[in-house]
This record gives structure tokens, C-alpha cells and sequence, in this order.
């Protein structure tokens, strides 16, 4: 179903190159739009606008606090599955915009919901809306306690929102499936050394999976090699040798070329979860969140007073049309009630 899908087709990345140019490009955009708007801004003053690097750190604060504060802690528990799912749109999402485009909080939010439901996680509007109250305690100390609802109706609004800015492509492929199948295949066909040790690996490989969620390894590489490293991975750790069942069971029969493709995906794999950034402290990430209040978009912030006056605008343009074609059509009715009276 992978090798069929729209995460392979658009979404899966030759290298980190591709990767990095994508998310300078989208900066750079922003910075263009919001100068044409606003002449006095220097589309190259950093001080002002956040960098690449800066949007990067912030995301990464945000895919710690909401994921350890909130997924971690939320009534009833989400699936892992869908904590995956969810990490993965906030990354297709911000190759396709910059972190000034859409509000990074509300969006992982909403990612979070949406990510719930497509993964048939099933949990109405209310239950959410009480996790946002008591487990981002700051929302309600510094907010008020009517907060959480306002994000409730935030989130329902910019629903819409982040499915089209995915393109409708929200069908995520975790590595959680093919390891499983990994496991069951290891027991089946693989009789090596300690291999009745082998339903240790579940709960290290799934903190290990857990970590791969905040790395562009899904962006990189497909689920089943994401799986294959981490059973290697934690394999190794446990004491458990794995190359000869990938050699003699896994690949056995394949070209040489695939066995050293395999390889080498495996080891970059483990590289970039080894080297897996670290969130920023909360003063570097409350620095940047306040830099961003002063060059964001807010007119695409449903929790923002631009974002009312540019949807009330809308609406009253909608209005204008409907009425206009409205009166078009009774117009033209009455022309041909006239035509045929005149016959």
C-alpha cells in the first residue's frame, strides 16, 4: 500500500538537501509576501523575521511540550499511531509554509484532532476541548478559563484549513505496522541465538519509533526501513543479533545491491534518531514565540481579531454575490413571465 501511495508519491524526500531547500524556500516566500505589504520591513532583516533555524526550534518546542504535556497525558490515552500521524502533518505542513503563515500552537492542535479522527480514534469536540483545559494549564492561568473553548472553536475552524493545505493527503504509513510484522516474521522463520528474548524488543523499539516521530526520517526513508532500524537498533542494545536473520531470511536472494541499499538506509536511519534535536529551553523558545507574535500572519489566526474582520469581510463578499445573482435570476424570471404574457 506504500509503494502505492500519496506519501511516497509527494511526500517522501531523496535527501535532506530537498528537505532543507523546501523549508528556505517557504521562508523566503513569506518574507516576500509580508514586505510587499509592508514596505518599511527588510526582507532580509533576521532580526525581525524568524530564520529557518529559529522556525525549526520552535516547532521542535512545540512536538515536546504537546506531545509530552498533552498526548502523553490525554483522557482517554491516543494511540501512538496517531501521535505519528499528527507529527507528520505539522512536517508536511510546514514544508508547504513557513511558521509565520499559521499559528505553530493551534496548528499542532488541530493536527492532533485531525490526525484522532483519521485514525478512527473516536473523541468528540468536548472531550478534547477538556484535555486543552487541564492539561496546557498556562492556557487557562493566563488566558482566562473560557480559553480552551475559544481553541475548540479555533480548531473546528482551521480544520478545513490544514486538510487542504495537505492537499487531502491524510493517510499517514507509521513504521508501528511493518515492525510488528518484523517481530512476527522474526519468530517465525529465524531461529537464532536468544531469539525467545524477542518480545523485549516491543517496548524499546516503540520509544524508539516514539523518538523517529520528531526526526525527517518518514520524510526520508520508507516505514518498513524505519522498523527495520529501530528491531536493529534495539536488537543490538538487548543483545540480540539480528544481521544474519536481515542476510539469510529477510534479503536472502536479492541482488547484492539491495542488501547494501538496505544497509546504508539503516544506518542513516540510526544516525539521524541518534543525532535527533533536542527542544530549545523554554526562555530560547518563549524568545522566538515573541518575536513571532510581531511578525506573524494574523489574519489566517482564527483566535486573532484580523482573523474575525477578514471572515466577517468574506462573508459579507458572499453575501453581496448571492444577493446580486439573486436578483439577477429574479430579474430574469420576471422577463420571461412578461415575454409570455406579451405572447
Amino acid at each position: 500500500m506504500y509503494h502505492s501511495s500519496t506519501q511516497r508519491k509527494y511526500w517522501t524526500f531523496k535527501n535532506d538537501s530537498e528537505i532543507s531547500k523546501a523549508r528556505e524556500q517557504v521562508n523566503r516566500v513569506y518574507r516576500q509576501c509580508y514586505v510587499e505589504k509592508s514596505p518599511e520591513h527588510d526582507i532580509n532583516d533576521d532580526s525581525f523575521f524568524l530564520t529557518v533555524n529559529e522556525e525549526r526550534q520552535l516547532l521542535r518546542w512545540y512536538d515536546d511540550k504537546l506531545i509530552k504535556e498533552f498526548c502523553r497525558h490525554f483522557n482517554p490515552q491516543i494511540p501512538l499511531t496517531s501521535i505519528g500521524t499528527a507529527c507528520q502533518y505539522m512536517k508536511r505542513l510546514y514544508l508547504r509554509y513557513s511558521v509565520m503563515d499559521y499559528n505553530p500552537k493551534l496548528m499542532m492542535l488541530a493536527a492532533i484532532w485531525l490526525s484522532c479522527k483519521t485514525d478512527e480514534f473516536n473523541i468528540s469536540m468536548d472531550q478534547f476541548v477538556w484535555n486543552v483545559h487541564h492539561l496546557l494549564k498556562g492556557e487557562a492561568r493566563d488566558h482566562g478559563e473560557d480559553y480552551a473553548r475559544k481553541y475548540g472553536d479555533a480548531i473546528l475552524s482551521i480544520e478545513l484549513i490544514l486538510i487542504k493545505e495537505l492537499n487531502f493527503h491524510l493517510t499517514v504509513h507509521n513504521p508501528l505496522r511493518p515492525f510488528e510484522g518484523f517481530i512476527i516474521d522474526v519468530k517465525t522463520r529465524y531461529a537464532g541465538r536468544n531469539i525467545d528474548k524477542i518480545d523485549m524488543l516491543r517496548k524499546p523499539a516503540r520509544d524508539y519509533l516514539y523518538t523517529s516521530f520528531f526526526t525527517d526520517a518518514q520524510l526520508l526513508f520508507t516505514p518498513s526501513q524505519i522498523a527495520l532500524a529501530s528491531l536493529l537498533s534495539v536488537g543490538s542494545k538487548q543483545g540480540i543479533n539480528l544481521d544474519a536473520y536481515v542476510t539469510e531470511h529477510l534479503l536472502k536472494g536479492q541482488p547484492q545491491n539491495v542488501l547494501d541499499d538496505t544497509v546504508k538506509s539503516v544506518k542513516k536511519i540510526r544516525s539521524i534518531i541518534k543525532k535527533c534535536v533536542k527542544p530549545p529551553s523554554e526562555s530560547v523558545a518563549m524568545a522566538i514565540e515573541q518575536k513571532l507574535q510581531f511578525c506573524r500572519n494574523r489574519e489566517s489566526d482564527p483566535l486573532t481579531e484580523e482573523y474575525a474582520r477578514v471572515k466577517n469581510q468574506e462573508d459579507e463578499e458572499r453575501d453581496r454575490v448571492a444577493a446580486q445573482k439573486w436578483r439577477a435570476e429574479a430579474q430574469r424570471q420576471k422577463q420571461i413571465e412578461m415575454d409570455l404574457l406579451a405572447f
